[in-house]
């Protein structure tokens, strides 16, 4: 955060935002670029109406999550996130001279391919109609939310599930599913049950952390 209340703010490896009015939503998409990768998508570098040389997007694929030149939905980046009624693409920009003054076809936030990305008028898409990182004060779209959740997934603690008097092959499928490693020591025949487990349930642990279950046989209590 810079301390001067002049509007701006800009990516890199180092996200920055000023103080001035609404500069929070400069900082959560500057974010977007520094902490997620992610490319602009807006139509132009300078202004709709000022570039003179943004018509058609260069023939190399842009390496950022939320923006292509790929109009295949078979390998498109964010194939998952389209359903099979939309066409692709989505919308067609008629003059590669102008930014795409056509409002939003179809049903509001659909996800597909929408022509006008990554500075160019023409020859690059953007996932959804509106997004974060075209203009402020819309939500990130779902191309965007889902490059988040993969980034920020593996930062988040795991809880140890309660796998006590459970049989091991129970117990291991919990604590699989809970994205952690089962150990079990002790008496670990098929009839073993888990006795104790370390951690204890409920505990927060970084994921892919161990959890040690001890066996024991015969009945469960």
């Amino acid at each position: 955060m810079v301390n001067s209340t002049v509007y701006g703010g800009a990516g890199g490896a180092v996200g920055t935002y000023s103080l001035a009015a609404g500069a929070n939503e400069i900082g959560l998409h500057e974010l977007g670029h520094t902490a997620f990768g992610l490319a602009d998508e807006y139509e132009s570098f300078l202004g709709c109406g000022i570039d003179t040389d943004r018509n058609v997007h260069p023939a190399a694929e842009p390496a950022e999550p939320n923006v292509t030149i790929n109009t295949d939905r078979q390998t498109l980046k964010w194939r998952n996130l389209v359903a099979a009624s939309t066409p692709i693409p989505t919308t067609r920009n008629a003059d590669c001279t102008q930014c795409d003054a056509q409002p939003e076809p179809g049903p509001t936030g659909r996800v597909g391919l929408y022509e006008g990305a990554h500075y160019f008028h023409c020859g690059a898409f953007r996932p959804q109609f509106d997004c974060r990182m075209r203009a402020l004060g819309r939500p990130f779209c779902a191309a965007c939310q889902q490059r988040i959740r993969s980034v920020l997934t593996p930062h988040i603690p795991a809880t140890v599930p309660d796998v006590r008097e459970l049989r091991a092959q129970q117990a291991g499928n919990l604590i699989r599913a809970a994205h952690l490693v089962p150990r079990f020591v002790g008496q670990t025949s098929s009839a073993g049950w888990v006795y104790s487990q370390r951690p204890r349930a409920g505990t927060a642990v970084a994921r892919d952390s161990t959890v040690t279950c001890q066996m024991r046989t015969g009945p469960i209590p």
